[in-house]
């Protein structure tokens, strides 16, 4: 953690060691998304109702934002462990492009995970489609299933880094949460997405 601004408004001398959470705009993730790409060596600080950025690039100083979103770990840890599949993220992303194309806007594609793999589906007047991705499965069960938005799902997935050729997909049940995890180098990424609930 960093020590607190100055009246210039930057730390100063910042230690920018240790562990924090924090909720920012899309505007500042889309900068600090920008300026990492651009220099991977930068560093993030973080000291009451602000977050630093600092790189040979640029340095940033943005205000948090006042409510915290809920801390992802304490959400992992109580979703049901469920079934994953390792999948390479371009041949999901295209599944899911797929089984959008068909149904109506706003609506929500299937998907379902068995003995041979993960199937991605959807159906309208039109006709229906279904994909079948073989993966390297662990976990719990088969014939476990859910319904997503389309976009809770390709969204997460085209904003992986590049070198993420490869994505964890867990489905826990047909009203909790996914979990969409990828590495690539040091950076471990993990999204929770909401399913749609079928009444």
């Amino acid at each position: 953690m960093p020590s607190p601004p100055t009246a210039t408004g930057w730390p100063s001398p910042p230690s920018w060691e240790g562990r924090a959470a924090a909720t920012i705009t899309r505007r500042v993730a889309a900068l600090l998304r920008e300026l990492s790409r651009r220099d991977p060596e930068g560093r993030l600080g973080i000291s009451p109702g602000r977050i630093f950025y600092d790189s040979a690039a640029a340095q940033v100083a943005a205000p948090l934002i006042a409510y915290p979103y809920p801390d992802v770990w304490k959400v992992m840890e109580e979703m049901p462990r469920g079934g994953a599949i390792i999948l390479p993220r371009e041949e999901l992303l295209s599944a899911v492009a797929r089984a959008e194309a068909i149904v109506p806007r706003g609506g929500h594609i299937g998907l379902s995970l068995g003995h041979h793999g993960l199937a991605v589906a959807a159906a309208a007047e039109e006709g229906s489609v279904q994909t079948l991705l073989p993966g390297e499965r662990s976990g719990t069960g088969n014939g476990l299933s859910c319904r997503v938005q389309p976009s809770f799902l390709s969204r997460p997935l085209r904003a992986l880094p590049p070198q993420a050729e490869e994505v964890s997909l867990t489905i826990t049940g047909s009203a909790t949460a996914l979990r969409l995890s990828a590495a690539a180098g040091d950076l471990q990424v993990e999204h929770i997405i909401m399913p749609v609930l079928v009444t």
